[in-house]
């Protein structure tokens, strides 16, 4: 509550190791990815610390009169959300879809998938503040598009659309209209990271 952020942990390239705040200034939020963490300020700046291998920690500046207003990290990518409801992102894959930011009312989250036993995966939905909002189970050879529509009935409880991130920066629904046999293993394999249970 007092807009201070600590860290514990490996820190070999430096995500433990947070710029320091001006007097007056605080943390209003912090998300970590693979070796590297992205704060936003009070002051709506976000900065980044850690392994830049992808340009992850590599911010966009913004315009004058410009602010963030929330930060996501994932593996190798951040995503943020500008004040004027504009989504930008640094690292792996990071270009938006042109009509994307269009796209900005809808509800954005970033997916991430944990192997689990019996070929279930675990999709952990997580919003672009960094906070979970979701966790869904499934038989790894459901196909992926099944899955989208399950996370979407799930979410959909604000009558938003909600979009879907991968963790290489992907959109799952695009994804699934390209190969709408994919199984979710599949998917899961080719555009996300997998975390042991």
């Amino acid at each position: 509550s007092d807009g201070v952020a600590v860290a514990c942990g490996l820190s070999l390239h430096g995500p433990c190791h947070f710029p320091p705040l001006e007097d007056g200034m605080r943390y209003t939020q912090v998300s970590a990815g693979a070796n590297f963490t992205v704060l936003l300020r009070s002051d709506g700046i976000a900065v980044a610390c850690g392994l830049n291998v992808q340009g992850q920690c590599s911010i966009p500046r913004l315009d004058d009169g410009m602010t963030y207003t929330q930060v996501s990290a994932g593996r190798y990518r951040t995503v943020l959300l500008r004040c004027d409801g504009r989504v930008v992102a640094c690292g792996k894959n990071s270009s938006i879809p042109p009509d994307f930011n269009a796209l900005v009312k809808d509800r954005v989250l970033q997916a991430d998938f944990i192997y689990e036993d019996n070929d279930e995966i675990l999709v952990r939905c997580f919003g672009l503040d960094g906070v979970e909002v979701l966790q869904l189970r499934a038989n790894g050879s459901d196909l992926a598009r099944q899955t989208s529509k399950d996370l979407a009935l799930q979410l959909n409880k604000d009558m938003q659309e909600p979009r879907v991130i991968l963790p290489d920066g992907e959109l799952l629904d695009a994804v699934c209209r390209a190969n709408p046999n994919a199984t979710l293993v599949t998917v899961s394999l080719k555009h996300g990271k997998a975390g042991g249970a």
